[in-house]
């Protein structure tokens, strides 16, 4: 810890507020709890950029989904995303994956590049978006996204810092850490069952096709993949996926 204190806190004392500075230093000390960091991340982007609702989705670019992981909402009573599947090869995501700063998405409403997932975005509330991917050691993990519900914001350069610095150096790479501690240990092994629906599921397999082929209810696979989840720390089906290759 005492490292971890030196990297993220006593190298940027002289760099960045002390409202920034104590959020690091709050999801340091939650490090060991993957949705605490998150909550206090969000938390505090959500206050800095001064919006309704900011939310974060896992996955990678090559990803057919991503599944809304967490948010956190102030000021109001917004619809909630955790668990909203969101079409990851869409050209709007993609472009986030690409790009190493934040990209702005000005009144949803009129605006042309957000194309079929626009109405989509709307029913959410969302009236304004800027969005950044996260990186730790291995690459690009994740998206935050950043929701105005009032029509009418547009994202200035400040904005867009805020959200780019503290990603950059502290919510990507705390996250990631506080996930590697997460990461499965040799007691955290999906049962052989729940292997069984995870080799289904990375064949693309819906969850009816996966009952139907092992000879069991859909409500017990979405039971197994839950629980393989539960397991391994993974976020989504994909990440499930990848964490247990070893075993499959």
């Amino acid at each position: 810890m005492k490292q971890l204190r030196a990297r993220f806190l006593d190298a940027q004392v002289s760099a960045v507020p002390p409202a920034t500075l104590n959020a690091a230093a709050h999801m340091l000390f939650e490090l060991d709890r993957v949705d605490r960091v998150i909550d206090v991340g969000l938390g505090y982007l959500a206050e800095a950029l001064q919006v309704g609702r900011i939310d974060i989705s896992f996955g990678q670019p090559q990803d057919q989904e991503l599944i809304a992981h967490g948010q956190v909402c102030r000021g109001g009573e917004w619809p909630s995303l955790v668990g909203t599947r969101l079409p990851n090869r869409h050209e709007v995501f993609q472009r986030v994956w690409r790009r190493a700063n934040p990209v702005a998405f000005d009144d949803v409403a009129d605006n042309e590049s957000l194309g079929s997932l626009k109405a989509a975005f709307l029913s959410t509330g969302a009236r304004a978006m800027l969005a950044q991917s996260l990186r730790g050691p291995d690459g690009v993990y994740a998206i935050v996204c950043a929701d105005d519900m009032e029509a009418g914001r547009v994202w200035s350069t400040g904005d867009r810092a805020t959200l780019g610095r503290f990603v950059h150096t502290f919510l990507g790479p705390i996250l990631a850490l506080s996930r590697e501690l997460a990461a499965p240990r040799s007691g955290d092994k999906p049962s052989a069952a729940e292997l069984d629906a995870i080799r289904l599921a990375a064949q693309g397999r819906s969850y009816k096709a996966i009952a139907g082929e092992l000879g069991k209810s859909v409500r017990t696979v979405e039971f197994q993949l839950r629980s393989a989840r539960r397991k391994t720390g993974a976020a989504n089906q994909a990440e499930l996926v990848r964490r247990c290759q070893p075993w499959l």
